[in-house]
């Protein structure tokens, strides 16, 4: 990427951005200003009421914007190439986002097109000029479509733009492109690797239908302050010397010493008016960054469109209206698809008022799903082959996009490999993801997870399909449908069928409040006093509380990268209630260590445990509780040292006779450590 179409890029997306700020709040989105109406209602606790007849399509569509123009796709029901109507449908029309209304749209057409000869006056070489003489619906089948795949589609079956590419019969570029500065909330850690082997896994299966995966690295390197090596993220730095799990239990022994970076500062949350500078910061770069390069791969292979699955994650959004931006500006077609969730968050109109449970919980917006037309369509089949370019552009060796590398130490030594540990429990592929789906469907998960789920000492009592949600090897549709396939009487799956909706009402979240993943959605709450203290919170992150189901959990988390959803809410529960911790700082570790991380559920759970989320949890878990490890088999696999205690006393060890410890092999302050919290009443 030269340095002249590196500048013109950010020139346009600066231009795009300001125009989006310059919105009046009075005149602009309604979002922002039902987002205030429930935010209020929030700090009061009171219901809110219904919307006046006049405010459109009601709260929902207020605060998501105007519907989609983009068409559904359906199996068997894809848009063609050939119809600008049916078919396509450029970045800024089917991009009718919370934060951009009709006039401003007009705007950045308008500057787009006017402006983009003179912006990018380096790609004159009659490029623009041709585009803009082909019409807009029109795709010649011998020239290039380039899918743009993203660490959330990371699939062949039911991948819409590459169902759209296959249909068209020229050639067509799979690529993905790795940023190396991301935003607070963007891939890091734990799902580094889950990524690594994914895009390994990818390209595999590209290539068994004569394609492959194009890997590029966004070039940081022209980003202002940018210097190779300074994109270290937490997992790598902080965690050089740790070695949580494992040793031989005894405190001091092997648990961590000489961490090389105390990442658990204490947290002062920014005011409701700022925004997060820093974060802002990362995610500009990112933006520009992918936004450059994704124009150098399509200007390299002749790309006439460009396709993309959507995302719904506010800094994700950011990085595609650039990349939108850079490519409209060049003359090419850009094409934006649903995909990853069942439902748009903008498509859902959720009422105010209560109707069967308040604004934003899970009743209403299941509701609001199912009344809003038909349910989602069967997934797509994948493509048999996909035709070649005549050159392949240039593309990096997966080890070139250094993910989840190894730490080194100080005196250059490498450190434990924490990421390949990790994948050894996992099989990271899109036919895994499948399987595992049809085990748990049709082999007795789904059967008996109304009376087992909250089991975390059972194998198969939840699907641990999350992970492959998350990257996109299953699709949403493909789980949907294969639930609803099932058998099995709507009793026995009404509860996980829910699951789903989960997901995608945790993205309404996101799409209502963008700082949900660090702010609260109670604004008072961030007056609350959290206890500021990094010692207890390091000793959480260990495994080091002294209370075993506690432990044992934070254990399995660092060891495998999943933890089972009762436990995740027995940890977020111990964290906020009885050590007084900011839930934020639990939601950055969680993203940090968990495959499955995904910002909007994520957030949401911490959100409803530090009680300033939509659905604020009215109940608090005790960590001495044994119901969801009965048996005492998940205790005894992650704390090897109490193995040999009774089960009575297994998880309140503490509460075991000298001669029971004794008979265990058992020293508490040595070999185990003393409660944090001696008391859980006080």
């Amino acid at each position: 990427v030269s340095a002249a179409d590196w500048d013109a890029v950010q020139r346009l997306v600066r231009r795009a951005e300001s125009l989006e700020a310059s919105t009046s709040p009075l005149t602009g989105p309604p979002a922002k200003r039902i987002r205030a109406t429930a935010q209020s209602d929030l700090h009061t606790g009171a219901p809110r009421s219904q919307e006046p007849e006049d405010n459109g399509r009601g709260a929902a569509t207020a605060v998501h914007g105007a519907a989609s123009s983009s068409p559904e796709v359906e199996a068997g029901h894809l848009p063609s190439l050939e119809s600008t109507e049916a078919g396509h449908t450029d970045s800024s029309e089917c991009q009718t986002s919370i934060t951009e209304n009709a006039p401003v749209k007009e705007m950045r057409q308008h500057v787009f097109s006017a402006a983009a000869a003179q912006a990018m006056n380096t790609q004159t070489d009659a490029a623009p000029a041709a585009a803009a003489a082909e019409p807009s619906g029109a795709s010649d089948s011998r020239k290039t479509l380039l899918v743009w795949f993203r660490a959330f589609d990371l699939r062949l079956s039911d991948h819409a733009p590459l169902a759209v590419a296959a249909r068209a019969g020229g050639p067509v570029v799979c690529a993905f492109v790795w940023p190396r500065q991301r935003g607070r909330w963007g891939v890091h850690g734990a799902q580094e690797a889950w990524l690594r082997a994914s895009l390994a896994r990818l390209d595999s299966a590209l290539r068994a239908i004569g394609s492959r995966l194009i890997l590029r690295c966004a070039p940081s390197e022209l980003t202002s302050g940018f210097k190779p090596g300074s994109e270290t993220s937490l997992s790598e730095d902080s965690r050089a010397e740790a070695d949580l799990i494992g040793g031989n239990g005894r405190l001091g022994g092997g648990l961590g010493e000489g961490l090389e970076r105390d990442a658990i500062q204490g947290f002062v949350p920014p005011p409701p008016t700022s925004t997060d500078g820093e974060n802002n910061a990362l995610v500009a770069a990112e933006a520009a960054s992918v936004a450059a390069e994704m124009l150098s791969l399509a200007n390299e292979c002749d790309a006439c469109e460009v396709l993309w699955h959507r995302s719904y994650e506010p800094d994700e959004e950011r990085v595609e209206r650039a990349v939108s931006a850079a490519l409209h500006a060049s003359g090419r077609r850009v094409r934006e698809m649903p995909g990853r969730l069942l439902y748009e968050p903008h498509t859902v109109n959720l009422s105010g008022g209560f109707n069967g449970g308040h604004w934003g919980t899970l009743m209403p917006f299941l509701r609001a799903c199912e009344r809003q037309g038909p349910p989602p369509p069967l997934p797509l089949p994948p493509p048999t082959s996909l035709p070649p370019p005549a050159n392949w552009p240039a593309s990096l060796a997966l080890e070139g996009l250094c993910l989840a590398p190894r730490p080194v130490r100080a005196d250059g030594t490498a450190a434990r490999d924490w990421a390949t540990e990790l994948l050894a429990y996992w099989d990271v592929s899109e036919e895994k993801a499948r399987e595992q789906m049809e085990l748990f469907v049709h082999a007795g998960g789904l059967q008996g997870y109304e009376t087992r789920r909250s089991r975390a000492d059972v194998k198969g009592t939840v699907s641990t399909l999350s992970p492959y949600l998350r990257f996109g090897q299953l699709s949403p549709r493909q789980l949907y449908h294969a639930v609803k396939g099932s058998p099995l009487p709507r009793e026995l799956k009404k509860t996980f069928s829910r699951r789903l909706h989960w997901r995608d009402l945790a993205y309404f979240h996101l799409s209502s409040f963008p700082d949900m993943p660090s702010f609260p959605i109670r604004r008072h709450y961030a007056a609350h006093a959290w206890v500021g203290d990094s010692a207890a919170l390091r000793r959480w992150q260990r495994g080091q509380t002294g209370f075993p189901m506690v432990d044992a959990s934070m254990r399995c988390l660092y060891a495998t990268g999943w933890l089972h959803q009762s436990l995740r809410m027995v940890v977020a529960s111990f964290l906020v209630e009885y050590l007084g911790i900011n839930w934020t700082k639990g939601a950055e570790w969680f993203h940090d260590t968990l495959v499955d991380a995904d910002v909007g559920i994520n957030s949401m759970m911490w959100q409803n445990a530090g009680r300033s989320g939509i659905d604020q949890w009215n109940f608090v878990l005790s960590p001495e509780s044994s119901s969801q490890d009965p048996s005492g088999a998940f205790c005894r696999t992650w704390l090897p040292e109490l193995a040999k205690l009774p089960t009575k006393q297994l998880h309140t060890p503490w509460l075991a006779s000298p001669q029971l410890l004794a008979a265990a092999g058992i020293e508490l302050g040595v070999d185990y450590p003393h409660r944090m919290v001696a008391d859980l009443t006080e």
